[in-house]
């Protein structure tokens, strides 16, 4: 388990495993807490002392998105709260200013005010990606598939060179947008307006301020971090919604339709600014995802390459940029098709086709073997007996294998370039099983230049 460090100081986690989950954990609850302030004479001053000490925990952490969700729950309390007598605004100013003044004493503030007040590189890294979603929807309007969001970031969007990996886009709404298609999205985004609304406090039930709170503080939560892909984080949530059910239930109080309607119209109003802003981001170079092929070209191109399953470990954990790169500036302008998902259309015209590792090992090959000019296979693996026949069928196959490569399917493939003529044996020197040229060894068969 990892520890994360802010000058030197470790920062709380609770043995979560990441403070900023830790963060969001105790935001929500110090909001949920209030909920004693509307069932017992004294539960305001319970909530009160319970928010101190979590509120000195939640510092600990110097969970910057934590303290945001935090500030937007408790805004939504104040805005619906009724008037408080004089002793009661007195002492919780008084416990925010201790707050504030703690967290100065142990430097978080350090941490807090460049995210806020100035450039810091967490937050220009936040908003590197965040500025690219509404493009990734409008490419891929299928989405990129469970899980594969940071890696779609990373090939296509991120800038080459930038080598940072992320596990999802620093937002679980982002994360899940752009990962799925646009049925999910519209289900999405109309689920979190129906959970508004169905919180939404009126004058039967005032108490309804503290569970719209809960799901405001987990929300904003959410847009910071990856908080929501943690399951146990949807507990406290989820409570307060199934309350709040149970009480309209029980008392037949329930929102009009007109809110339901207002709240979804303004759900699809914000889903078509995001398709809005992806349209119009399009980049130079044509970009798209359609029936599990990622399509890379400028137009116009005068050599097609698909490369099939791209496996990183011969490829690298950042082929995207390489593929982008020689889509932009080779003199071939190659349009590249790029094999996303697992079952995706076959293609059936294409020049050049790439085979990496483990995607010798499929049941076929997931493009015309008689239709490409050529096959590359990089640091192959073992076939499957189908693809190995395919292959035989072919008249020029290239395998290019790294010189100091020791994979076991190293064995069966040398021999070949001697039992057959329809295969040429390529040694790449200075590579092991990862094969950092393998683009430029492709291409400049072609008469490629850079």
């Amino acid at each position: 388990m990892r520890d994360y460090f802010f000058e030197g100081v470790r920062r709380l986690d609770w043995g979560l495993g990441n403070p900023n989950f830790t963060g969001a954990l105790i935001a929500t609850l110090m909001i949920s807490l209030w909920i004693a302030a509307y069932l017992w004479k004294y539960g305001f001053w319970l909530s009160l002392s319970a928010n101190a000490v979590l509120g000195a925990c939640l510092v600990h952490t110097y969970s910057r998105g934590s303290v945001v969700a935090l500030v937007g729950g408790t805004i939504v309390l104040v805005c619906c709260v009724r008037r408080w007598p004089a002793n009661r605004i007195i002492a919780c100013v008084v416990t925010a200013a201790a707050l504030v003044g703690y967290s100065g004493y142990l430097g978080a503030s350090k941490r807090y005010e460049p995210g806020f007040v100035a450039q810091d590189g967490s937050v220009v890294n936040r908003w590197a990606i965040y500025e690219k979603v509404p493009r990734m929807m409008w490419d891929a309007p299928e989405g990129w598939g469970a899980g594969r969001a940071s890696d779609a970031y990373r090939q296509w969007y991120q800038e080459t060179g930038r080598l940072e990996k992320y596990r999802q886009l620093v937002s679980s709404h982002l994360t899940w947008l752009v990962e799925f298609g646009w049925g999910i999205r519209i289900a999405y985004v109309l689920s979190w307006a129906a959970v508004i609304v169905l919180c939404f406090p009126g004058r039967a039930q005032h108490w309804l301020s503290v569970p719209l709170a809960v799901w405001i503080c987990f929300g904003l939560s959410a847009s910071f971090s990856d908080t929501a892909h943690q399951p146990w984080l949807w507990i406290v949530p989820t409570l307060s919604l199934v309350c709040v059910v149970v009480a309209r239930v029980v008392v037949a109080d329930w929102p009009s339709g007109i809110l339901f309607a207002v709240s979804a119209v303004a759900g699809m109003m914000l889903l078509g600014v995001l398709a809005v802003l992806g349209g119009m981001g399009k980049g130079h170079l044509e970009l798209a995802l359609r029936q599990g092929i990622v399509t890379i070209g400028k137009g116009g191109e005068q050599l097609s390459v698909f490369v099939a399953k791209p496996d990183q470990a011969v490829l690298g954990a950042f082929y995207g940029h390489k593929l982008r790169s020689a889509a932009e500036d080779s003199n071939l302008a190659p349009r590249f098709h790029i094999q996303w998902k697992e079952h995706s259309r076959n293609i059936q015209d294409v020049d050049i086709a790439v085979v990496s590792g483990v995607g010798v090992a499929e049941e076929k090959l997931q493009f015309n073997p008689v239709a490409a000019r050529r096959i590359w296979l990089i640091n192959p693996g073992n076939p499957s007996n189908t693809v190995f026949e395919q292959l035989k069928e072919h008249g020029e196959v290239h395998v290019l294998l790294g010189a100091f490569w020791t994979g076991e399917a190293k064995l069966f493939w040398e021999p070949q370039g001697i039992a057959s003529k329809r295969f040429t044996i390529e040694p790449c020197p200075l590579a092991g099983q990862y094969v950092p040229n393998w683009l430029t060894a492709v291409l400049s068969v072609e008469g490629a230049t850079f």
